[in-house]
C-alpha cells in the first residue's frame, strides 16, 4: 500500500510539473511541503473560483491531507505520530498559502497617531 502511495504522489508531482518529483523529499522540511501545496492550490484555482481566506483555508486542508498521507505511506522519521504528521502539513499549507500575510490584510496596522 506504501508503494502505491508513493507511486501517486510521484504522479501528481509530475501532472503538477514540479521538480522534485521524490516524495520523500518533501516530508523533511516544511518549505518543500509548502512548495507542493502551492502547486495543488495553483491546479485547483483553475477549476474553481478560489480567494482570499477560501485559499488559505484550502491550503491548510490540503497540506493536512498530504501530511497524513505521507504519514500513510512511511515518509516521515520513523518516531513521527500521526497528530505530528498532518500538524507539519498544516504548517506547510499554512506557509504556502502566505497566511501569515492574510492574517496581516485583515489587521491592517495602525495609522500613527498625528498622522
Amino acid at each position: 500500500m506504501q508503494r502505491i502511495i508513493i507511486l501517486a504522489l510521484t504522479t501528481l508531482a509530475t501532472a503538477l510539473g514540479l521538480e522534485v518529483t521524490d516524495p520523500t523529499l518533501w516530508f523533511g522540511e516544511t518549505a518543500a511541503l509548502a512548495v507542493v501545496v502551492v502547486a495543488v492550490i495553483a491546479g485547483i484555482r483553475k477549476g474553481l473560483r478560489l480567494d482570499g481566506v477560501a485559499v488559505v483555508i484550502a491550503s491548510v486542508l490540503v497540506g493536512g491531507a498530504l501530511g497524513g498521507i505521507g504519514f500513510a505511506a512511511g515518509l516521515f522519521e520513523a518516531s513521527t505520530t500521526l497528530v505530528s504528521a498532518i500538524a507539519f502539513g498544516l504548517g506547510a499549507g499554512w506557509l504556502g498559502s502566505g497566511g501569515v500575510d492574510a492574517l496581516r490584510s485583515l489587521f491592517p496596522k495602525a495609522k500613527a497617531a498625528g498622522a
